[in-house]
């Protein structure tokens, strides 16, 4: 199902989930500029109460195993696999980012990104059940720094 921007569904709903997989995929015009998916994992106040909880590529796994982050190949870029049976009841949301690597310093803004989309699959099965395409969201977005993805 593809998504329109600020559109909420319940993944879960009518379905028997274990594990989902948020995979990402852009292009960029430099070569060079390196773009990095994160996750925030948010407490019922909204926080990210450590920072353990900030799963990216420099702490790909989180501490009960239940999130990961992993670089992929097969046409996405990164992906970020959630098990929700696993996941700490202390997680109330899950927030998601995309960051440009050093942006400010090489000077690389978003606008510089295209077909930036997430999608997420069933990983038992391989559906994919939602996808969300950023189109021209970005175009005219000149940051160098984090974009929130909705989740």
């Amino acid at each position: 199902m593809q998504l329109l921007k600020g559109q909420k569904t319940d993944v879960t709903k009518g379905r028997n989930l274990n594990e989902l997989i948020l995979s990402f995929g852009w292009t960029v015009r430099n070569a060079e500029m390196g773009i990095d998916a994160a996750a925030f994992l948010l407490s019922e106040q909204g926080k990210c109460e450590r920072d353990e909880d900030f799963i990216f590529y420099g702490n790909p796994v989180s501490q009960d195993g239940a999130v990961i982050h992993a670089a992929t190949g097969n046409g996405d870029k990164e992906s970020i696999t959630v098990s929700l049976p696993r996941l700490s009841q202390k997680v109330d949301r899950i927030a998601l980012t995309l960051t440009i690597y050093e942006g400010e310093q090489l000077n690389h803004r978003m606008k510089d990104v295209s077909r930036l989309y997430v999608r997420l699959l069933d990983r038992q099965s391989g559906e994919g059940l939602h996808r969300f395409d950023y189109g021209s969201d970005l175009a005219g977005n000149s940051d160098s720094g984090r974009r929130v993805i909705p989740a």
